[in-house]
């Protein structure tokens, strides 16, 4: 079989964080105040927890099966500090270093295991949690800012583009954060 055919049969796909209307409104308008660049669609704006890239069918049906077993709380995080990656040309957001929820990073290394147990890679570089906001770019100076507080509550799986091509998001599957009894966290 040529890759061609084989290339049209797989998504390219990455489990999320996806911001509630109000949190996506106020990043959209952080997005669209900072100059140079793109601004990230408002449609797209999230944080990426774990990357799979360009998977099969079938591992597409074991990465939604996998997620099931997820067992993380519900939790709180505050994106404050404004930032970019120079290499990367993007200017993002995320939460203070010593302000990262023990919750959050536990989800996103589930999810990478999630990946290996569906024979993915996962990326070898460390997580850094930030929702990009502009691509293309000179990183904007460090400085903190004001965003409402996030609620996370759920995952999401997301198919960017199709056929394996990047383009429109889609979103294939969510599933609420709940602990090890398998009860949804409290959350406040």
């Amino acid at each position: 079989m040529s890759g061609e055919g084989q290339e049209s049969t797989r998504h390219r796909v990455f489990f999320a964080l996806w911001p509630e209307p109000a949190l996506r409104c106020a990043l959209h308008r952080l997005a669209l105040e900072l100059r140079g660049g793109r601004a990230v669609p408002k449609g797209h704006l999230h944080l990426t927890l774990a990357f799979a890239g360009l998977v099969t069918p079938e591992q597409l049906t074991c990465l939604k099966a996998q997620a099931d077993e997820v067992r993380v709380p519900t939790f709180r995080l505050q994106l404050q500090r404004l930032a970019g990656f120079r290499r990367a040309g993007v200017a993002h957001v995320g939460p203070e270093v010593q302000a990262i929820p023990e919750a959050l990073m536990e989800l996103a290394r589930q999810l990478n295991q999630v990946l290996a147990e569906c024979g993915v890679a996962a990326e070898r570089r460390q997580f850094r949690p930030h929702v990009t906001l502009r691509r293309k770019t000179h990183p904007p100076r460090a400085r903190a800012v004001a965003l409402p507080e996030w609620r996370v509550q759920r995952f999401v799986l997301v198919e960017s583009g199709d056929a394996g091509r990047p383009g429109a998001y889609r979103l294939l599957g969510e599933w609420p954060l709940r602990d090890e009894s398998g009860e949804g966290g409290a959350g406040d």
